[in-house]
């Protein structure tokens, strides 16, 4: 709605009726809205507009009043910014960046967001040029990444990728032939990675890729399984045991435990009560 005047202390009191939008636009869900201004007398053009507030509350129609000095108004918005791209698989942030790790229209393109002249992030700011193209297979696409050590671990169908460094980013493929082919199956331990490739159940520290799941290689091939990418997992929050589901031909689901901490797995998909 239009800003009012109202009276203030300060006599410089500015009235927002805010009306939230739907909280679908097109597909993407609305977390917030940011309010930005202009300093008294401030012009119309790139960089005089500030950031003021951010509202979460998108239940109802809320009026807010600003009182704000012009002094506190420390952040400038950039009307030159560029939006992020359509659809990004997962967001990561990482270096005061945000990266997005693939699209609907680059399932293999890590993007990243813009870093200001005081090392500031510009999380609103995606310029085209911020991008890392993973060389991998055609079919391949980015399905989850983490940080582990200070890096950004960036898993593929069927590789693993490192992302350091600030200005700018780089990247380097650690291994060439184990990815992740459920990313609802990618997890962090401490500073582990665990996941499922084609092969099995693998985890990966930052250097060392370790091979997880022979004990239950026998029980998966017997109940033909053949989609594994529906596996889905959870972390037990109080020690290291990793959790990963399958849903097999009869429609029930069953399980297979890792206790990371002493480095055994275990197969209930025969037990009693494993449903």
């Amino acid at each position: 709605g239009r800003n009012n005047p109202v009276a203030s202390p300060t006599a410089s009191a500015i009235e927002w009726t805010v009306y939230p939008p739907s909280n679908e636009q097109d597909g993407e869900r609305i977390n917030c809205i940011r309010l930005y201004r202009t300093i008294a007398g401030g012009g119309l053009s790139n960089n005089d507009f500030f950031f003021l507030h951010e509202i979460t509350d998108l239940d109802a129609p809320l009026v807010y009043v600003d009182e704000t000095p012009d002094t506190d108004l420390l952040l400038p918005v950039y009307l030159d910014h560029t939006p992020p791209p359509v659809g990004p698989g997962h967001v990561i942030h990482f270096n005061n960046r945000l990266f997005l790790l693939g699209s609907k229209e680059a399932p293999q393109r890590i993007y990243y967001s813009k870093i200001g002249p005081n090392g500031e992030g510009e999380f609103e700011h995606f310029p085209l040029t911020n991008y890392i193209d993973l060389k991998v297979s055609s079919t391949s696409k980015i399905t989850g990444g983490a940080v582990i050590h200070g890096v950004l671990v960036v898993l593929t169908e069927d590789t693993i990728h490192h992302v350091s460094g600030i200005d700018p980013p780089v990247e380097h493929q650690m291994n060439d032939y184990v990815g992740c082919i459920a990313p609802g199956t990618l997890k962090l331990i401490g500073n582990i990675l665990i996941f499922l490739a084609q092969t099995g159940y693998y985890s990966w520290d930052g250097s060392q890729l370790r091979y997880l799941s022979r004990d239950i290689e026998p029980a998966i091939r017997q109940a033909n399984i053949t989609d594994l990418r529906k596996a889905r997992s959870v972390v037990y929050p109080f020690r290291s045991h990793y959790y990963s589901a399958y849903v097999w031909p009869d429609g029930k689901t069953r399980w297979w435990v890792y206790d990371f901490a002493v480095g055994t797995s275990y197969d209930y998909s025969t037990q009693a009560g494993s449903d």
